[in-house]
């Protein structure tokens, strides 16, 4: 479960790398990323063109994850089971995997894989819910990587064998602009 769940985390990263075009690659056509070894072509949605998201349009991430996001954000890379959707300097990473372990061992092992590559702080896990009731847990983090100052919250849900893991990234102080659609 944590190699499934490492390689998604590098896939995720990989999928926001992607995300940025290179000189020579056409804006919105980023270079295809890992795979989640694991998933399930037959539930996972196909990916989806890079554009603007009209509000409340849903947007199929995979296992039975779906985000309906306000207005403003645009989906800028995807992968089965994998969305990486943007708002002004925000990123948020959604991912969906198997999973059968709880919300806490599932954001903690995250956290570990994404500040794996960085200076990072993070609070202590809170308690939460995501969408329809699923419990979760949340963390909220701070940190250095590449020279770049970050803010973020993680918040992970386990429902049905499957894990969801939201990551929302912004260089520092930018992420609260976008709290209250993290919220929603």
């Amino acid at each position: 479960v944590a190699a499934v769940l490492m390689l998604g985390i590098v896939g995720g990263t990989n999928l926001v790398n992607a995300a940025v075009p290179l000189p020579d690659e056409p804006a919105g056509q980023a270079a295809p990323g890992p795979v989640i070894p694991g998933s399930d072509p037959a539930v996972d949605p196909g990916p989806l063109d890079p554009g603007p998201v009209a509000p409340g349009d849903p947007i199929d991430v995979g296992h039975g994850l779906t985000l309906r996001p306000p207005a403003g954000w645009t989906v800028i890379a995807s992968e089965p089971g994998q969305v990486a959707l943007q708002k002004g300097g925000v990123v948020l990473v959604a991912l969906a995997t198997r999973y059968d372990g709880e919300p806490a061992s599932l954001a903690e092992q995250y956290a570990e894989a994404f500040f794996a590559g960085g200076q990072f702080q993070s609070s202590s896990p809170r308690p939460g819910t995501l969408g329809n009731d699923v419990p979760s847990v949340v963390i909220g983090w701070s940190g250095i990587t590449e020279g770049t100052q970050l803010d973020g919250v993680i918040a992970a849900g386990v429902a049905s064998g499957v894990g969801f893991v939201l990551n929302g990234i912004a260089p520092m102080g930018q992420l609260q602009a976008v709290a209250d659609d993290l919220d929603a």
